[in-house]
């Protein structure tokens, strides 16, 4: 007769296979591997799941219970059925929100459970996280009042420069709404938009999917030291840097294709010294005169040690407006508006860089998509 499993054991080991599977991935993990990074024997591991079948579903059985559980305390003497539906909301919200991970490797674990395409499990999860998002913003506007949660994304230099000065008095104003940053740049900002991870961006690359308003323009500088050639001008065209040694961001960086765009256009290539992710590590060694440093103007210049000055190509400074843009096909609550207006209310009085480039020749205003 065979022994009877140890419930509570199998339990346990469930709770860390998810782990493993956490950390592994689901299609590069096996039972074998699954023994080892247990600590146990393979023929001990098949004793508590036939196969990774029964792995999976036992770990799935205990995020269910881990949900449950969670639910029953948080919505105890709940019983109006908006605020309900608000709790069910928030509960599904709390329990995935800053794990996307989580809620993916489950939508994996089901595939792999059954015969679905994974990359479709994949996009169905975030859709669901997203829907959960909305529906949580709309029961909040039902309720009445700017309280929620908004995750807003930007590059570093955007959250350094104009969200951390502004956000400290639009959390003074509106105490219920919490703000969390997402850092990321370039295009992949716009996808964090796409995908649901952020409500808000802060970016200089527009997308005709999103509606957005204007922000400031972030023009392209060159930033040498004082005794530099260059360090009594007040602009400088490509053509003039073609030999001179650059010091340049990452191509991650938007800016750094807006550069790369009008060299290319002037037929100059110049010797790049050093590219790197740092904007202020570009600008001490411009400083200390090993080359030009090539930065944004939304970058926070030192007010003493360099000189900038925009970059031209043909007359016209190198550029692009920033923009905050959302997505409208998405429910954008009320409290995201107001974080919107107010964003834009503030950088009208002030934003990075402004009595450097309000000299400068004004850049082209974009055109923007209706919102």
């Amino acid at each position: 007769m065979a022994r009877p499993v140890d419930l509570e054991k199998r339990a346990q080991l469930a709770v860390q296979a998810f782990e493993v599977l956490r950390a592994r991935g689901v299609a590069a993990t096996t039972m074998s591997d699954l023994a080892g990074e247990l600590g146990l024997k393979r023929p001990t591991l098949h004793y508590y799941f036939r196969d990774l079948g029964e792995v999976y579903e036992a770990v799935l059985d205990e995020n269910q219970k881990r949900l449950r559980a969670l639910a029953a305390e948080r919505l105890l003497g709940v019983e109006h059925p908006l605020d309900l539906l608000l709790g069910v909301v928030r509960v599904l919200h709390e329990h995935y929100r800053g794990r996307r991970d989580v809620a993916i490797l489950i939508g994996q674990l089901m595939a792999a459970r059954g015969s679905a395409d994974p990359e479709e499990i994949v996009r169905r999860g975030r859709r669901l996280l997203q829907e959960a998002d909305s529906l949580r913003d709309r029961a909040d506007a039902l309720k009445g009042g700017l309280t929620g949660t908004l995750r807003v994304g930007g590059s570093p230099q955007h959250i350094e420069t104009v969200l951390a000065p502004f956000v400290t008095r639009f959390r003074r104003r509106h105490p219920g709404i919490e703000v969390h940053f997402v850092e990321d740049g370039g295009a992949r900002i716009n996808d964090r938009l796409e995908h649901g991870d952020v409500q808000v961006v802060l970016t200089t690359a527009g997308n005709e999917l999103f509606s957005s308003r204007l922000l400031y323009p972030v023009y392209a500088l060159a930033v040498v030291a004082p005794s530099h050639p260059l360090g009594r001008r007040s602009s400088v065209d490509v053509s003039e840097l073609a030999d001179e040694s650059l010091l340049l961001l990452h191509r991650s960086f938007g800016s750094r294709g807006w550069f790369d765009a009008a060299c290319h256009n002037a037929d100059v290539s110049p010797p790049i010294v050093l590219e790197s992710g740092a904007p202020h590590t570009l600008m001490a060694l411009a400083a200390s005169g090993e080359g030009v440093a090539i930065v944004p103007s939304n970058v926070s210049i030192p007010r003493k040690g360099v000189k900038a000055m925009s970059v031209t190509y043909r007359g016209p400074p190198i550029g692009r407006w920033g923009l905050v843009a959302w997505d409208s096909r998405r429910f954008f609550p009320p409290f995201a508006q107001h974080f919107v207006n107010e964003l834009v209310a503030h950088v009208r009085r002030d934003y990075p860089n402004r009595e450097l480039t309000k000299r400068m020749p004004p850049l082209r205003r974009p055109k923007l998509p209706e919102a």
